[in-house]
Formats: C-alpha cells, sequence, structure tokens
C-alpha cells in the first residue's frame, strides 16, 4: 500500500479538494428540489430540521467515506479489501437476511403458480416479478462469500449506475442552455410551429375540467365508467374537428385506441388554419391581455397557455432521439475529457473554475430576482418559518433529503478522499463541504421562488419545475432570454461538477485494481455509460421504441416504472445509495472501529480527538488549565455515538420511507359541515 501511496495522484491544496468535493455534492436536487420542499414543510421551520439532519447524518456518514479513502489511499473496493477483517458475523448475518428475503420475496412469487383462480393465466405472467428475489438471494450469498467489500463495489456500481441516466438529464441542461442562448425557447403564440399548438390544444380539450367531471353512473363496472368518460372526453375534441372536416372523418376517430386517436387528432388540429387555431387555444386558456396601450404590443399569454407551451417543448425536445441523445452524447464527451486529465490538472482545475462560475450565476440571478414586484411573495413561501406545517413526514423528508444531498453512499467521497494528503485537516474539509452544499441549496431557492412568485407562477420541484414553470416565468420578464441562458448555464455546471465525481468513482476503480491507465478507464467507461444511457434516454421519451426492453423489466421486477430511466433512478436513488451509507456507518463504527478512524483523522486535525469539547467550544483550547490528560467529551467521541448509533438508525428509516414501507402523512382535514359548505359557496349570504 506504501508504494501504490507514493505513485497515487493527489490533490494540490485543500482548496482544491473542498471545491471538488463540494461540487460532487452539489447537483441538480440542490436546484429543483431543496426549495420546493423547503417552502412545502414550514420554510425556515424546515430549514432548522434539516440542518439538525445534515449534522446527524450527513456530516458522520461523509467523514467516514473521506477517512476511509485517505486511510486506504485506495478506490471504493480497494478501501474495503484493505479494511475488511477475514471473516465477519456482522457481514455473515446480513448476508443471511438478505438470501433469506429473496427466498421469502420468491416463494410469494411461485405461490401464484398454484394458487387457485390462477389457471386462465399463464405460467410466464405468474413468475413476474420473480427478478427481486433472484437478485435478493444474489446479493445475500455475494455479501456472505465476499463480505464487506461488496459495499464498495455497490458504490463503484451505484456510480455507473446513476451517471447512466444523470447524464441524460445533464444533457437537457446543457440543450436548454443552447436553445436559450439561440433564442430556441421563445414562447410567443406567433412563433410557435402548428403541430406544437395542436399538441397544447389537444390535451387541453382531451382533460375534463376540474371539479366537473360527470357524476358515476349507477350500476356501471369500474371498466364500463372508465369507457364512458373516455367517450366523453373524445367528443369534445370530435366536435371542434367537426367545423373544419367532415364529420364523418371526425366521427372515425372515435374508433381508434388512444395513441391513435391522439395522434391523429393531433394532425388533423395542426391541419386547421393557423388564425383559428391560435383562437380556439386562447379561447380553451381564457384568452391573452395587452401588457400596453399600444395595440401593436405583443399579447401575453395566460399563464397557464405558456406552461403548457414550454411543456410541449420540453416533450418534443426529450421525444427527439437525435437532440437528446446528442446533447447526452456531448455532456459525456466534456466530463470524460475533465477525468482524463487527471485529478489534479483536470477534476481540480475544473472545479476551481466551475465552482466560482455557479455562485457568480447564482448571485446574478438572486439579485435579479428580488428586484422584481412581488418577490417578496416567494421569499416568505421560502424562508418564512411555519411551524403548523412540521410534521413527522416532514422529519423524514428533510431526513432523506439530508443524505441524498451530499452524494453519499455511491463512493464519490471515499474516492476523492483517497487523493488527500496526510496534513490536510478532514474535519474542517468534511464541515466545509456540507456547507457549501447547505448555501448553494438555500441560494437556489432564493433565485428561483421570488421570481416564480412575482411573476404569478405556482411553485413546483423537479423537471416539472426547471423545463415548464421557470421558462414560462423568464418569458414573461424583461430581458428574459439573457436570464434563461445564465439559469440553464447554472444547471449544467451543477450537473457537470456532480457527473465529473460519479466517472471518477468507476475510474479510480479499474486504475487501482485493474492497472488500467487512466485515459483507457475514463473512455472505455465514458463510452459504456453513454451506451447506458442512450436507453435511458430513448425509454424516457418514447418507450414504445423499445418494446422488448419494456416488457423484460416489467415481467422480471414486476414495476409499473414507466421506463428504464425509472428503473435506474429507483435502484440505484432508493436502494443503492442508502444501503451503502448504512453500511460504511456499520462498518466503521462496529467492524473496523472508530478508534482506528480516529487515529487517522487526528492527522491533520488534533483538536478533533485531542481537546475537551466544551474547551474548544469555548476557544480555549490552547489553555493548559482547561485541558485535562484525559478528555471525556471531545468531537471524536461524539462522532462516534453519531456513527455507531444515530446514523445508522436515522439513515435505515430514511431508507424504509423512500421505498414506502414507512408512510407517515398527516390526517387528511374534516369536511365542512354542510352550513360551511353552502356559505363558502355563496359568499353573499353571509
Amino acid at each position: 500500500m506504501e508504494e501504490n501511496a507514493r505513485k497515487r495522484e493527489s490533490w494540490g491544496s485543500s482548496l482544491g479538494f473542498i471545491l471538488a468535493a463540494a461540487g460532487s455534492a452539489i447537483g441538480l436536487g440542490n436546484i429543483w428540489k431543496f426549495p420546493y420542499i423547503t417552502g412545502q414543510n414550514g420554510g425556515g421551520a424546515f430549514v432548522l430540521i434539516y440542518l439538525f439532519c445534515i449534522a446527524a447524518i450527513g456530516l458522520p456518514v461523509m467523514l467516514c467515506e473521506i477517512v476511509l479513502g485517505r486511510r486506504t489511499q485506495r478506490n471504493p473496493v480497494g478501501a474495503f479489501h484493505a479494511l475488511c477483517p477475514s471473516s465477519s458475523t456482522l457481514a455473515h448475518l446480513f448476508g443471511m437476511a438478505l438470501s433469506a428475503l429473496g427466498v421469502i420475496a420468491l416463494l410469494t412469487t411461485l405461490s401464484r403458480v398454484v394458487r387457485p383462480g390462477v389457471a386462465d393465466a399463464s405460467l410466464w405472467q405468474n413468475l413476474s416479478g420473480c427478478g427481486w428475489g433472484i437478485t435478493f438471494i444474489l446479493v445475500g450469498l455475494a455479501v456472505f462469500r465476499w463480505s464487506w467489500r461488496v459495499v464498495g463495489a455497490m458504490g463503484v456500481v451505484a456510480g455507473f449506475t446513476i451517471l447512466s441516466f444523470y447524464s441524460v438529464v445533464a444533457g437537457w441542461t446543457l440543450g436548454y442552455t443552447v436553445k436559450s442562448a439561440t433564442g430556441n425557447l421563445n414562447l410567443d403564440l406567433d412563433k410557435q410551429p402548428p403541430a406544437r399548438l395542436a399538441s397544447v390544444l389537444f390535451d387541453r380539450l382531451y382533460a375534463l375540467p376540474e371539479g366537473k367531471k360527470a357524476a358515476p353512473v349507477p350500476g356501471l363496472s369500474p371498466e364500463a365508467e372508465a369507457g364512458r368518460l373516455e367517450r366523453a372526453k373524445r367528443q369534445r375534441l370530435i366536435d371542434l374537428l367537426g367545423k373544419y372536416t367532415e364529420a364523418g372523418a371526425a366521427a372515425r376517430l372515435t374508433a381508434m385506441d388512444n395513441k391513435a386517436f391522439r395522434r391523429e387528432a393531433t394532425r388533423r388540429l395542426a391541419a386547421i388554419p393557423r388564425s383559428e387555431l391560435q383562437r380556439q387555444l386562447l379561447a380553451s386558456f381564457g384568452g391573452a391581455k395587452n401588457t400596453a396601450a399600444d395595440p401593436h404590443q405583443r399579447h401575453v399569454n395566460p399563464k397557464a397557455l405558456s406552461t403548457s407551451l414550454a411543456g410541449a417543448c420540453f416533450a418534443e425536445f426529450m421525444t427527439n432521439p437525435y437532440t437528446a441523445v446528442g446533447f447526452h452524447l456531448l455532456f459525456m464527451i466534456i466530463t470524460t475529457a475533465i477525468v482524463v486529465l487527471g485529478v489534479q490538472h483536470g477534476i481540480e482545475a475544473a472545479s476551481k473554475v466551475l465552482m466560482p462560475v455557479l455562485v457568480i450565476l447564482l448571485t446574478v440571478l438572486i439579485v435579479r430576482a428580488l428586484t422584481l414586484p412581488g418577490a417578496g411573495a416567494g421569499v416568505r413561501f421560502f424562508l418564512s418559518p411555519d411551524f403548523s406545517k412540521l410534521n413527522a413526514e416532514s422529519v423524514l423528508i428533510a431526513l432523506g433529503h439530508a443524505f441524498f444531498s451530499l452524494s453519499l453512499g455511491m463512493g464519490a467521497m471515499i474516492t476523492y478522499g483517497s487523493y488527500v494528503r496526510k496534513d490536510q485537516n478532514l474535519f474542517l474539509a468534511t464541515l466545509s463541504i456540507t456547507g457549501l452544499d447547505t448555501l448553494i441549496a438555500l441560494m437556489a431557492g432564493l433565485a428561483i421562488f421570488p421570481a416564480v412568485f412575482a411573476e404569478g407562477f405556482a411553485p413546483s420541484a423537479g423537471p416539472g419545475l426547471v423545463f415548464q414553470v421557470l421558462p414560462a416565468v423568464f418569458h414573461q420578464m424583461a430581458f428574459g432570454a439573457f436570464w434563461e441562458t445564465l439559469f440553464f448555464l447554472l444547471l449544467f455546471v451543477a450537473a457537470l461538477t456532480s457527473a465529473i465525481s460519479l466517472l471518477e468513482v468507476v475510474t479510480a476503480y479499474f486504475v487501482d485494481e485493474r492497472k488500467w491507465s487512466r485515459r483507457k478507464a475514463a473512455c472505455v467507461f465514458g463510452t459504456v455509460i453513454f451506451g447506458v444511457g442512450v436507453f435511458c434516454a430513448i425509454s424516457v421519451g418514447d418507450w414504445d421504441r423499445l418494446p422488448w426492453l419494456d416488457k423484460g423489466i416489467r415481467w422480471v421486477y414486476g414495476t409499473n416504472r414507466g421506463s428504464f430511466f425509472d428503473l435506474m433512478d429507483m435502484i440505484s436513488s432508493n436502494w443503492m445509495l442508502p444501503l451503502g451509507g448504512l453500511f460504511i456507518s456499520l462498518f466503521v463504527g462496529w467492524v473496523w472501529g472508530t478508534k482506528h478512524a480516529i487515529e487517522e483523522i487526528r492527522e491533520g486535525s488534533h483538536s478533533f480527538a485531542d481537546v475537551h469539547l466544551i474547551s474548544l467550544l469555548a476557544g480555549l483550547k490552547d489553555d493548559p488549565s482547561h485541558n485535562s490528560p484525559v478528555h471525556v467529551l471531545t468531537l471524536a467521541s461524539l462522532w462516534g455515538i453519531f456513527i455507531r448509533f444515530i446514523s445508522p438508525v436515522a439513515v435505515m428509516i430514511a431508507f424504509l420511507h423512500t421505498i414506502g414501507w414507512i408512510d407517515i402523512k398527516p390526517p387528511p382535514a374534516p369536511d365542512p359541515p354542510p352550513q360551511a359548505q353552502t356559505q363558502a359557496a355563496d359568499p353573499g349570504q353571509q
């Protein structure tokens, strides 16, 4: 190991390590998820809970990962191989438990074959979902055979799996940066192609208005009731098409299946004269309003129409294989090129540029958002403490996001920690990384929600916020294309810094364990990940292009997930990451031992284990009268308690909540009494 350590690359500075690790942690979730869940769960009150969860889960587990990396100077697999004992009772127990769980799942699936009343179903159909049982059995046997080394392998596989779909989303951000900069994301009604207008009009007319769904007909089966509602929705479109085409041609649409009906109805709508198509579209959304006395000034679309146009534009982008796969390829080329250049000249150099750019872009967007009229409502939604919104589920949401936000459980911090020199202070570095991650998440909320509320849009989260709501928001703003370009450039930078760390996890394994050159490992697996990502890109846009893969996944895992993209996300994010974090905590706390971990942390940080915690907090760590030779309460002892007891339990709870085994929701609000309903319906009677 000493020879390996001398040859191994290292960070050029402590700042370079902190920026690279913070870049790994800061990703799209900080920007499109954290601000929204904060606003929905009590604002400032939720932030306090989240900060506590970061301290209880994120910081202790991250420190574990960095310590494992620096101690061994190896990738995740090599780190566990170097420190894993020859035999571990705890690992054997986990292996047997997983295998037993797999046997139970497999027997439950096989029981459908002999269950009475299923003779009409084929054996193939009854065995659907057997993949979960087989997977648990194989993983359990692997844990029993190779002990804790499986945890390191799980981190490498998780990095590979996550990057295969994460790079697709990152490609969307790159594509939208280009579209915004070139003016191809304009939502003016006159600039939209007829096919897009027709698609939005179809969706608008096909959906029954909220609150006006016809009451179910007594005596109809659920299937018959669904058919009746389907015919009612189609009739509205057929009536409209009947005004512009022969009645017989429109009526023939009723016999088509859903996909054929949508395709043919949209085609016929696009053939309507453009002026009529725009008039019908505006009428369906309540019309447009003029923003100036000059009648020649452009009209502003209704907000719902702008959001729908942005959504249709995004759908076209995703379903076009040339754009989705093309930008996915370009993003992977950029990521691979940076990793090929090495730790100092590639990853560290890129992080020293990208992270300041990220902060500058966020700061500029915050200033612009806060200067908009009505921005205060967005700030109040995001940060105003509202303890009435806090409940048990809010705490579980904070637990889960505190873990997932820091790139834990995927081996990235072990890999980055393996490049850290012995004289660097690991504890302060970990504090800096978690602090930067939380700061960027808070800044993202201040950049997004003041603008969303100022323009009168409803807040949301995820891709719907980024690719549908925000383009509509920027369209309403002065110089909207400029601010839109800055925002998507910000997303691209955040995605790139995370993607670099994911590819580095896989690259480091093959460099360390298989003795490949860095160029070969990065290029080969950058290409392989791109290939897997192609399936993700195609499936999320149009799954019908890969029917064999769709049927195979649904049969093997019995899942209702709509795409290969969703399945890869579920396996890695819902299973691999939390289980990886859980096993890392248990390994450091109970197998390798906190004593050995603290010995490693002590190099570069004597205050962590050798100064009484009260003296340290009071600023008296250098005063001999306040430091006896025996230290009962130190940062090290507090960290040991968290990593052995609190963090594993918290990660397990977050994991069970993520996979749906713990579902704590506040009780629904009771229905108002009849008198209150009557008064609400007619305020004039009050």
